[in-house]
């Protein structure tokens, strides 16, 4: 084995342990917050905690990453030559979709709900350690075929379909008050008459953060 070929199986392995640790940690988080009861903003118990983004994006991270370890796996052992372009493509699309909430958490919740309550118990696994882990495999690990320009629309979908969800929610039940509010994450707070134009930024920022990890990725990984 050449030294680059031994180069890229060293990233396989370290890209394929990174992978595993995601798809213990998610389920074994996620049932931390389905049977334990917090007063932390953000959380709740039981399957009411699906409503959230952080919890849809770190889920689908781990079924991402539990579909390419697999398939990494069979590349180390040598049953194929690289995992296949929809397994790279729909982990790219989750890990894109946990950067969102990463960033949401470190420039809007963090600020307006404090950080302590953001990273405390639970959230310390699904708002910051899952989604750093996946993106610093991405960039760093992740050598499959790059993403294209044109990929990188890939990973705004999980955020546009949740938007549709959460927008088409309110306009059906209302905003709500208190711990009953369908505005958990406060999208509605400037009007609900707004909601297209902060909807319009976030789909925005999600493409932004996909072409800088895209970026980063074809930069480091290689």
């Amino acid at each position: 084995m050449n030294t680059s070929a031994k180069k890229l199986a060293r990233k396989h392995v370290v890209a394929l342990v990174i992978n595993i640790i995601i798809v213990v940690m998610e389920p074994a988080t996620w049932c931390m917050m389905l049977f334990s009861r917090s007063d932390m903003p953000l959380t709740s118990i039981g399957l009411l905690s699906l409503r959230y983004f952080t919890v849809l994006s770190n889920l689908l991270l781990g079924l991402a990453s539990l579909i390419y370890a697999i398939c990494l796996i069979r590349v180390l052992r040598g049953s194929v030559e690289h995992a296949p372009i929809w397994a790279h493509r729909l982990k790219f699309a989750a890990m894109t979709a946990v950067t969102v909430t990463l960033m949401t958490v470190l420039l809007f919740l963090g600020p307006t709900l404090g950080y302590g309550a953001m990273f405390a118990g639970v959230n310390f696994w699904f708002h910051l350690a899952l989604p750093v882990l996946g993106i610093v495999e991405f960039i760093l690990f992740d050598v499959s075929e790059p993403v294209s320009f044109k990929g990188t629309l890939l990973g705004v979908l999980p955020t546009f379909i949740y938007g549709i969800f959460y927008c088409g929610n309110i306009l059906i039940n209302g905003v709500g008050e208190g711990r009953a509010t369908n505005d958990w994450y406060g999208f509605a707070m400037w009007g609900v008459e707004y909601m297209p134009v902060v909807f319009a930024i976030m789909l925005l920022a999600t493409w932004l953060f996909a072409i800088v990890l895209r970026a980063l990725n074809r930069r480091f990984a290689k």
